[in-house]
């Protein structure tokens, strides 16, 4: 990102605490991990109200655990789990019957660490919304302009809502995002709070957007004056939504102009430390934060990009949580958050029933990349209210009834149900890799790694029957039944092995993409400087701004064993030209960066340089080193953080050398592997080869042992000169779990070669022989039936037992075994593999719903769109296309195959192929479910048709007659 700021910006000394970030951690020696005892806490239907269970141990454990942890697989950042302060609850916290003690228990329960939930992220509102008693803004008017902000107050505030944060302020330590749901009347072309409305625009006159931003200004200056840091703000709560309560609404491309032309410059010349978060509405109109942020002049301002799930809730009965990663690949980098969730109706703390989905939801968001999440009202009474009479009554995490002599307090189950994870996944946590279960199985689970190097797991059950879980982590596990409806967190001790380190600091920095910078620390030798300019490139000033500087300078990390990414952020703050500063970067005593010139290669002063490479720790440290050879070596910002040993995933372009239409959707299960796309990292980690082999290097940078292939039309490139011994990674994610066939494609002029295939390190497919097929690119496939794969990420690692033959491509092919006395579910978008033309023949190219993105899920042409349902559909359809699903029938039987389809036409008609396209078993023509004015294009109905299908593995096309209709999915039965 660009920005032509002259100014200065933002620097550690005015911000240094405005952000809630990890603990700086202090540098020891540490063993390797070795993970003993569990903790255990439970919240659920059986009356678990967050209780501490039992203590478990692991134990060294060979076999595969339902669920495998791996901190090596790191994900984002945490920032917290908390509520959101309103006016209302600090007024039902302080009526008449209501004691301090009950007042103080509450905010107890709800900010300590130790004795509570430990809330670390909260929110509140800028002015009144509709949980205040009265509507005002911090610059009313009676009538006329305030431009200048001489009449801004906050003293409405001062026996609300600043008390209410300062006295939650004595029970823990919390990060504060406030969020305006309108601006001041007097500002707006409605000329009201309420009822939408939007800011007058500049195009009118300039000075109301600006008088909006000082507004901001002025805003964290005074809550700043009693004690309260905000430490961020968001530009509008519900930007889309002209509600008949306090709003006002925006289009992207105004959030845009507000914020790149008039709060970020007034923010960054009046040295605010607040950060900016953008949109803050729901994940239906994902693109308009994609919008917002093409406006190159945001980048340098906003931190953050903030979400609300209530197209779960209004409009429609599901949730698009799946557009957040739709987002993440249209704007990779921003840490986002689930600002705000909330029920309607009267709370009622017995409700666990309808409180529970709470603990799963939570599990979605985290898993689809958030890194914050607060609900709505932390406190309330037992009406649900006080509220606005523009509003309704809605459920609290705590109810305070004061309808009788005395008050009386009860939290709502999903108050535990966040505390499970508030409690034990603090500021500066990771998600990391937590793979395992099934489809439909009902259980859940995300893990993450705290900044004491702690880790927790949270498992959630759905189900009506306890389930034992088996948990694994480097080679040791430990079993727990966890009960019926019930959510579980599991916490252990484990090495620290993440660092972010500010240099020459002794300031705190939270990064636009949620990593939690803390103090330097780790060091050995070297001075300090500070520039306090602009950093051109980067909406994180702080972490250009300091440095550690010498003519020799080290750094000392204690990690575990294993692989390491080294991060550096580098600005050349001093020198004006090229050649004057020029260093060399080592790691472990091998030179990883040489002679790097940061004006040079940056190709301006001030302006930022990132750098990375990988490393291997054997003897637990990992040490840095810096030395200048022509004046002082420097570092601003220092990056550690964990890989896997196994490399990391190769991102398969499918360019280059290898044929157009050679990509069959490479990198998710089901789906192809092609040997081709082995993992990166290199020899020992991605893959070995005990011996030398040409190679094609057109395909990728990293290349060996590739050699075109000439064997087939989309042959691309495959593995050769295999000695015995190699081996080589592939990292996939597996989206379907149960049975596979997998048909390994060889070439060999000999019989003899052989071959084994193990699973996350351990043994999986045993020996299979490679035949004569007759060329070195004659290929023929080796097939191996009937294995189980569990959902999540995996590492196969491909082995040679007898070398001397190519390998080209592992298919991983979905196997549906019929139930001869039952039904078999089989969801649409699990369709065959090998993309277009082999596993599903669409139309048009790209997703449709999802262009110019990759799509849902698979990631291919394939029109899948969000269902109902709650899983995927296939959409868009038209005449001609097809969807291929392999079952095996164990006997010739006659079923009753049922299409969950919708449509908002009566003119579809689908067709059952058996084996080949027009060998037809039935047909059957799709009604139109629309309801009313609702068409029915999420409205799924069952259309039965009788099909025979004979004994053994056969392939049942979904063959399209007449399109415009969704598919869900179908069940033989």
């Amino acid at each position: 990102m660009n920005t032509s700021r002259s100014h200065a910006t933002r620097t550690l000394g005015a911000i240094g605490a405005a952000v809630l970030v990890a603990a700086s951690i202090t540098l020891t020696t540490q063993p390797a991990a070795a993970v003993t005892t569990v903790h255990n806490w439970q919240t659920s239907q059986g009356g678990d109200r967050l209780t501490a269970k039992s203590d478990l141990t692991f134990a060294a454990d060979s076999s595969a655990p339902d669920i495998l942890v791996d901190p090596t697989r790191q994900y984002q950042a945490i920032d917290g789990f908390g509520g959101a302060f309103n006016e209302s609850g600090w007024t039902v916290l302080n009526r008449s019957n209501v004691t301090a003690a009950q007042r103080n228990a509450v905010l107890d329960q709800l900010f300590n660490p130790s004795a509570g939930a430990g809330f670390s992220l909260t929110r509140t509102a800028m002015g009144s919304n509709d949980f205040s008693p009265t509507h005002y803004s911090y610059d009313d008017l009676a009538g006329g302009t305030d431009f200048t902000q001489a009449n801004f107050s906050v003293a409405h505030d001062e026996s609300t809502l600043i008390t209410y944060i300062q006295a939650a302020q004595s029970h823990g330590a919390f990060r504060i995002m406030a969020s305006p749901w309108t601006a001041p009347g007097w500002m707006k072309d409605n000329n009201s709070l309420i009822g939408g409305g939007s800011l007058i625009t500049p195009s009118v006159d300039p000075r109301y957007y600006q008088a909006y931003a000082t507004y901001f200004a002025k805003y964290v200056q005074a809550y700043a004056a009693h004690g309260i840091t905000i430490n961020d703000v968001s530009i509008q709560n519900e930007p889309l939504n002209p509600a008949k309560f306090e709003s006002t609404v925006y289009t992207s491309a105004q959030m845009a102009d507000f914020i790149a032309n008039y709060l970020g410059p007034t923010f960054a010349s009046s040295n605010i430390g607040a950060r900016i978060r953008g949109y803050e509405h729901n994940r239906d109109t994902w693109t308009f934060p994609v919008d917002m942020l093409n406006n190159a002049g945001t980048l340098p301002y906003v931190s953050g990009i903030d979400f609300h799930p209530y197209e779960c809730d209004f409009g429609q009965t599901y949730c698009d949580t799946a557009n957040l990663g739709l987002f993440n690949q249209a704007k990779p980098g921003y840490s986002t958050w689930m600002s705000e969730h909330t029920d309607l109706g009267i709370p009622n703390a017995s409700d666990y029933p309808g409180d529970e989905r709470w603990g799963g939801e939570i599990v979605d968001e985290m898993l689809a990349g958030e890194g914050g999440y607060i609900y709505w009202n932390m406190v309330l009474d037992q009406t649900g209210g006080p509220f606005s009479s523009l509003s309704d009554a809605q459920e609290p995490l705590v109810i305070v009834d004061t309808s009788g002599t005395t008050a009386t307090v009860s939290y709502m189950p999903k108050f535990y149900e966040l505390a499970q994870f508030s409690k034990f996944v603090r500021p500066g946590a990771y998600r990391i890799g937590a793979s395992g279960g099934a489809n439909g199985d009902g259980i859940k689970s995300v893990a993450f790694k705290n900044p004491d190097g702690s880790e927790a797991l949270v498992v959630v059950n759905t189900t009506g029957s306890a389930k034992t879980v088996k948990v694994g982590e480097a080679g040791s596990t430990f079993s727990r039944s966890v009960a019926a409806h019930s959510t579980n967190t599991f916490t252990w001790t484990a090495p620290v092995n993440t660092y972010h380190v500010i240099a020459g600091s002794t300031g705190t920095w939270g990064a636009v993409n949620g990593d939690h910078y803390t103090a330097d620390s780790g060091f050995t030798g070297g001075g300090t400087a500070v520039n306090a300019n602009a950093i051109d490139g980067s909406a994180d000033d702080p972490l250009y701004q300091s440095e550690r500087n010498g003519t020799s300078f080290s750094y000392a990390f204690p990690v575990p064993t294993g692989r390491y990414r080294v991060g550096l952020k580098l600005s050349e703050n001093f020198f004006t030209s090229a050649g004057q500063r020029v260093f060399t970067v080592s790691a472990e005593g091998a030179p990883q960066l040489s002679n790097l010139d940061i004006f040079a290669a940056a190709g301006a002063r001030y302006k930022a340089l990132d750098r990375s490479f990988d490393v291997t720790v054997t003897d637990g440290t990992l040490n840095l080193g810096f030395a200048s050879s022509v004046n002082l070596a420097k570092v601003d910002a220092i990056s550690i953080t964990p890989i896997p040993s196994t490399g990391s995933q190769f991102t398969s372009t499918v360019s280059a050398s290898v044929p157009a239409g050679y990509s069959t959707g490479t990198g998710t299960i089901p789906g192809y592997v092609f040997a081709q796309d082995y993992n990166t990292g290199g020899e020992g980690v991605g893959y070995h080869f005990s011996g030398a082999g040409g190679t094609d290097a057109a395909y990728r940078s990293d290349a060996t042992h590739l050699q075109a292939c000439t064997g087939d039309t989309y042959c691309g490139d495959n593995i050769g000169w295999l000695a015995d011994g190699d081996w080589l990674n592939y990292t996939s994610t597996v989206n379907v779990s149960g049975t596979y066939d997998l048909h390994v494609m060889v070439a060999n002029t000999a019989a003899g070669g052989s071959f084994s295939i193990d699973l996350d390190g351990r043994p999986w497919i045993g020996t299979q022989s490679v035949p004569n097929t007759g060329g070195y690119q004659t290929w023929q496939s080796v097939n191996i039936n009937g294995v189980s794969i569990p959902l999540g990420t995996h590492t196969f690692t491909f082995r040679v037992g007898t070398g001397g033959f190519n390998v080209h491509s592992i298919e991983f092919s979905k196997i549906f075994q019929l139930n001869t006395s039952g039904s078999t579910a089989i969801e649409s978008e699990w369709y065959g593999t090998g993309g277009e033309g082999f596993g599903s023949h669409d139309a048009t190219a790209g997703n449709s719903f999802t262009a110019p993105y990759r799509g849902y899920l698979r990631g291919g042409d394939t029109d899948l769109e969000i269902s109902s349902t709650g899983t995927f559909d296939v959409g868009n359809t038209e005449n001609g296309e097809w969807l291929k699903y392999v079952v095996f029938n164990p006997t010739a039987k006659t079923y009753t195959l049922s299409l969950k389809a919708a449509s908002g036409f009566s003119t579809g008609q689908v067709r059952y192929d058996l084996d080949t396209i027009g060998n037809t078993l039935g047909t059957a023509s799709i009604p139109n479910t629309s309801v009313g004015t609702t068409a029915g294009w999420q409205i799924f109905t069952n259309v039965p048709t009788s099909v025979t299908i004979p004994a053994g593995y056969h392939a049942l096309y979904v063959y399209v007659v007449n399109g415009g209709f969704n598919m869900d999915s179908f069940t033989l039965s």
